[in-house]
């Protein structure tokens, strides 16, 4: 594991190319709403549950990794985009575009709008997507 001296950002890769920010929450959130803010923080919250993420916040989005990034979360005017990989493509809802990326790596796309909509099934794609990430049993 290498971290970044800049921004403190911890890669897998020694001196992996990436783009350096320093703007923390703050400038992620910029002017968005609570309701906003708090879906955001629900997964950094869910994240923090667990040491072994890596939660990166950048100028409009906020990554997560374990070996690699496996979810990331950016806060619009009216919703957050939540983008998470799985091994198995699902195409339900609230996944509104599923995208096929290699081998059998599928990103699966979900617009939140609010909190409520922060369903046990969310959570659960959203652990799945780190344990797999991470290389852990996904049960």
């Amino acid at each position: 594991m290498w971290t970044c001296a800049l921004c403190n950002r911890s890669f897998r890769n020694q001196n992996q190319l990436h783009s350096c920010t320093n703007d923390g929450f703050e400038g992620v959130f910029g002017k968005n709403t609570p309701e906003i803010i708090e879906i955001c923080s629900t997964f950094i919250q869910l994240a923090h549950e667990n040491e072994l993420i890596r939660i990166s916040p950048l100028r409009n989005s906020i990554l997560f990794a374990a070996k690699n990034n496996f979810c990331a979360i950016k806060p619009r005017k009216n919703h957050v985009d939540i983008e998470f990989l799985l091994d198995d493509e699902i195409n339900e809802f609230p996944i509104y575009k599923t995208q096929k990326l290699h081998g059998n790596k599928y990103a699966h796309y979900v617009k939140v709008a609010a909190l409520q909509e922060i369903d046990a099934r969310l959570i659960e794609w959203f652990t799945i997507s780190y344990k797999t990430n991470a290389g852990l049993a996904a049960s």
